[in-house]
């Protein structure tokens, strides 16, 4: 997909100074309108936040002695493990076997080595992925050859790529004249 072009071209330097201030005007515009925006989004919150933490409250406190009434009653729940009632499903799930990791005051590099004594280097993953910094390290000090980088499916890109950088500090004092 093609960038869309400017409508007009600029053609002078003093089109340019004036298609910046533009858009430092746009800039400070967009910039004071968020901040409208924001304090609004902040009301609202505001408005709502104390019944919104009243219902999440009394949520998590239904929940808890529903659970609590639910394993006073567990046998009830066999041999299905679920009992289906008016408003809702109440069930125990086994969760899938997971592998936990124990507090012990080893670091990870030292679980790792137990891991591999205990149970055998099958149980340790090693993640390999092309070390970026070190082809360009070794490019940059002519250990690599771009015929070297071909052979491996790589090359090294550099693009120019255009900035600009606004100066907006005192836009509210200047007005240029623009045509819109």
């Amino acid at each position: 997909m093609t960038k869309p072009r400017a409508e007009t071209a600029l053609r002078t330097w003093s089109e340019v100074d004036g298609a910046l201030a533009r858009l430092c005007r746009l800039d400070h515009d967009r910039q004071q309108a968020l901040a409208e925006m924001n304090a609004e989004l902040a009301a609202v919150k505001l408005r709502f936040n104390a019944p919104f933490e009243e219902m999440v409250g009394e949520d998590a406190l239904l929940r808890e002695a529903l659970e609590q009434f639910a394993r006073e009653h567990q046998e009830q729940f066999s041999p299905q493990k679920t009992i289906e009632r008016l408003h809702g499903v109440l069930s125990f799930r086994t969760t899938p076997p997971a592998v936990k990791i124990l507090r012990r005051p080893w670091t990870d590099d030292e679980r790792i080595e137990r891991v591999r004594a205990a149970l055998g280097a099958d149980c340790i993953r090693v993640r390999e992925e092309i070390a970026r910094d070190a082809i360009l390290s070794r490019a940059a000090a002519g250990l690599i050859r771009p015929d070297q980088l071909a052979e491996a499916g790589l090359r090294i890109g550099r693009r120019e790529v255009f900035e600009l950088e606004l100066k907006g500090e005192k836009i509210a004092e200047c007005r240029l004249p623009i045509a819109e």
